[in-house]
C-alpha cells in the first residue's frame, strides 16, 4: 500500500485545519486520505494526546441473561452494569437472546396482549387472528404459551359437553339419528357430538354411510336407478358405484392361484 506523504503547503494546511477545530474525518476528506493517517501526523506534531484505553470490568453473565429476558437493549444493560456493550453483546448472542431474539420476544408480547384483549371482548381465534395479522393458529400457540384462557367459541363449540346436553345427544342418537343431524338440530359441532359418543362407547352413522345404506333398501324394493336417482338425489353414476361397491366383497390383496 503507498504510504501517504504530505508536502509543505499539505502540512501547514492541516495545522491551520486543525486550529479551526476540524475533525480528523473532515480534514481527511479535505486531503483524500485516512483519518488515521491524521491522526498519526498530528501526534507526531504534538498537537493530539490520544486518550488512554479505559477497559470496563465484565459484568456476570447470570445478570445479563436476566435483564435480557425483560426486554432491556445492549446499552441500557452496559449502562445498569458498568461494563462494555460488547460484553452483553458477547453474552446475549452465547445465550440465544440476541438482537433478532429479542425482536421477536417484543413483537410475541405484543400479539399476547392484544390476543388478551381479543379474549376479554368475546372474538373467536379466527377474527384475532384477522386483527393482528398472524394465522389462527399461531394466536393459539401464543394463547397457550402465555396461560390466556380460551375463547368463548371454544368453550362453546370444541370443549366436553355438559351433563344435560349430554344425556340428550346420547338419546338422539340411540333414537337413529346421525352425528351430523344432532350436531346441525343443537347447533354444536358435529365432531364434538361424535367425539362424546365414542367415548360413551356409541358409534353413529355418518351421512355417506345412511345414503349408501338408503340406496340399497330402494334397490331391494325393486325400484329403477333412476328412480332411486330422483328419491335420494344421488347422481346415476354414483348409484352405480355404491351398487357395484356394496354386490364385490372387499379383499385384501391379490387372490392366490
Amino acid at each position: 500500500m503507498k504510504k501517504t506523504r504530505f508536502d509543505y503547503q499539505q502540512k501547514k494546511e492541516i495545522m491551520s485545519l486543525h486550529e479551526q477545530g476540524r475533525s480528523m474525518v473532515e480534514i481527511a476528506k479535505r486531503l483524500k486520505c485516512h483519518h488515521n493517517t491524521i491522526r498519526y501526523q498530528l501526534i507526531v506534531w504534538g498537537l493530539h494526546v490520544p486518550v488512554p484505553r479505559v477497559f470496563l470490568p465484565k459484568a456476570p453473565p447470570e445478570k445479563i441473561v436476566e435483564l435480557r429476558n425483560q426486554l432491556y437493549t445492549y446499552k441500557e444493560i452496559a449502562e445498569m452494569l458498568q461494563c462494555s456493550i460488547w460484553h452483553v453483546q458477547q453474552v446475549s448472542v452465547a445465550a440465544g437472546l440476541g438482537h433478532v431474539e429479542r425482536k421477536r420476544r417484543q413483537r410475541e408480547s405484543r400479539h399476547a396482549s392484544k390476543i388478551a384483549e381479543g379474549i376479554s371482548d368475546g372474538l373467536t381465534l379466527r377474527q384475532i387472528a384477522a386483527k393482528i395479522g398472524i394465522s389462527g393458529q399461531r394466536v393459539d400457540q401464543i394463547r397457550q404459551k402465555n396461560d390466556l384462557p380460551p375463547t368463548e367459541w371454544t368453550i362453546n363449540h370444541r370443549g366436553p359437553l355438559q351433563d344435560d346436553l349430554l344425556r340428550l345427544v346420547i338419546a338422539m342418537a340411540k333414537d337413529g339419528m346421525g352425528g351430523y343431524r344432532i350436531g346441525r338440530a343443537l347447533n354444536i359441532s358435529h365432531y364434538r357430538v361424535r367425539k362424546a359418543l365414542l367415548k360413551h362407547g356409541i358409534q353413529t352413522d355418518t351421512c355417506r354411510a345412511r345414503i349408501n345404506r338408503r340406496i340399497s333398501e330402494l334397490y331391494d324394493l325393486g325400484l329403477k336407478k333412476c328412480e332411486i336417482s330422483r328419491a335420494t338425489g344421488v347422481h346415476l353414476n354414483s348409484i352405480n358405484d355404491i351398487l357395484q361397491r356394496q354386490k364385490t366383497p372387499k379383499t385384501k390383496g391379490k387372490d392366490k392361484p
